[in-house]
């Protein structure tokens, strides 16, 4: 029995990984759409003064990986430029979890926003489909704690194609 319950949590680490290459698909190509729109306004095709509001952030922990959206806002200190950033705050109730609104990026000009919401339409069912992962994830181990016999956890981090996650800079270096 402890060989089944091993092959499943083999398996579920195995989807969860999956899972993070497509993520970090549609935030490579986030990157993309950035590093194209940094690169107009660098040659002057666009103004100067469009400045990107927003970046995704795909962050991945032991045993899961989390999506989510950041306001980047940079104020002077003294003869330095600080970046500072905050959480965007996702809907709430059952409906919607995992769904940022519109009205969360109040801040993001017309392409930036149609980038996001374009981004959330695929990221949104990639977030609740690792929410439940996650949560098969936490049973199996109370289930395998219950019978005293441990199932051993791979660190999702060793089992990521590291490689895949590419920056803005690599793309404006590319371009």
């Amino acid at each position: 029995m402890s060989n089944y319950n091993q092959e499943l949590v083999n398996n579920l680490q195995l989807t969860i990984v999956e899972e993070y290459h497509k993520a970090i698909q549609w935030y490579n190509l986030w990157c993309r759409k950035v590093a194209d729109r940094e690169n107009k306004r660098k040659n002057k095709l666009i103004s100067n003064s469009e400045k990107t509001k927003y970046e995704l952030r795909i962050i991945s922990s032991e045993k899961s990986f989390t999506i989510h959206w950041v306001e980047v806002l940079f104020v002077q200190d003294g003869n330095k430029k600080k970046r500072l950033t905050s959480h965007v705050k996702q809907l709430v109730g059952n409906s919607s979890k995992g769904c940022y609104s519109p009205h969360s990026f109040k801040n993001a000009c017309q392409w930036e926003l149609e980038l996001i919401l374009h981004l959330e339409t695929a990221l949104m069912p990639i977030r609740k489909r690792v929410k439940h992962l996650s949560n098969i994830y936490r049973s199996l181990n109370y289930y395998s704690s219950s019978l005293m016999t441990p199932l051993e956890y791979k660190n999702i981090n060793d089992l990521i194609d590291h490689s895949m996650k590419k920056s803005i800079l690599y793309y404006k270096n590319n371009m």
